[in-house]
């Protein structure tokens, strides 16, 4: 468990969190505004939608134009390769040099890194985490969800990495993909309590992972703004409203 602001990660209510979806710099902005005048808790820049992401001066630019916007809300910095179903294609060393870029930027809280696209992923967890900010290590799979004993293995080695949440993002084919995948992560849950971790069901099957995080210890979730960054995103009011309804009852 462990806090940024006014957020807590790894225990009760989960935090949700909005991506910018838009392309230009001005854009991008109007969302980041919008969204924390909505209340937002956490903001994702989802730099691979970002049409300035080839030149590096002008995302610097970007994220300290940001962070007159994010004092009291997280930012987590995000770029989806198209491998993990993103838009980004990028030399991994340029990649490398974004997120370090953004870890020593005074606006960015976390720092998302695509675990099995990144070479030696420990050590880049490693020198992250160095420069203060928290990391997400995640993988997406907008395919399948694959079977229980892969999922496992996937959790454990994630975890091995050393990041501060563990990430799995998984396209189920129906109900059962759903209930296997929430099995496995209270099973990961069991075995490593003080471990936070994100687990998502994307889709229309997995819509009810999203408003039931809490119930797996799932510590995030992801809603839609001006509009979704992953198939299954509920509009962001709307999930704020189930998220606190269930963390209610349940406790």
């Amino acid at each position: 468990m462990f806090k940024i602001k006014r957020c807590t990660f790894g225990k009760g209510k989960p935090v949700i969190c909005i991506s910018t979806t838009s392309s230009s710099e001005e854009a991008i902005l109007k969302e980041v505004k919008s969204y924390i005048e909505d209340g937002a808790q956490m903001i994702e820049f989802r730099c691979d939608y970002f049409e300035g992401i080839n030149d590096i001066k002008e995302i610097e630019a970007l994220l300290e134009k940001m962070a007159a916007y994010v004092d009291k809300s997280i930012l987590l910095f995000t770029i989806r390769t198209k491998n993990q179903g993103g838009c980004a294609e990028l030399a991994p060393d340029y990649i490398d040099e974004l997120t370090m870029l953004a870890a020593k930027n005074k606006a960015v809280d976390m720092v998302d890194i695509e675990y099995y696209e990144t070479k030696d992923a420990t050590s880049k967890i490693r020198a992250l985490r160095n420069e203060g900010v928290k990391v997400i290590a995640s993988h997406h799979d907008f395919n399948k969800t694959p079977d229980d004993k892969t999922i496992d293995k996937m959790l454990r080695e994630i975890n091995s990495g050393g990041a501060d949440i563990v990430k799995l993002a998984l396209m189920p084919r129906n109900m059962h993909d759903v209930l296997r995948l929430s099995d496995c992560a209270i099973r990961f849950k069991e075995e490593y309590k003080d471990q936070p971790i994100a687990i998502i069901s994307m889709g229309k099957f997995g819509m009810i992972l999203r408003i039931c995080a809490e119930a797996i210890s799932s510590c995030l979730t992801f809603a839609a703004g001006k509009s979704a960054s992953a198939p299954g995103q509920i509009d962001y009011e709307e999930l704020k409203q189930m998220v606190e309804l269930i963390n209610k009852n349940i406790n």
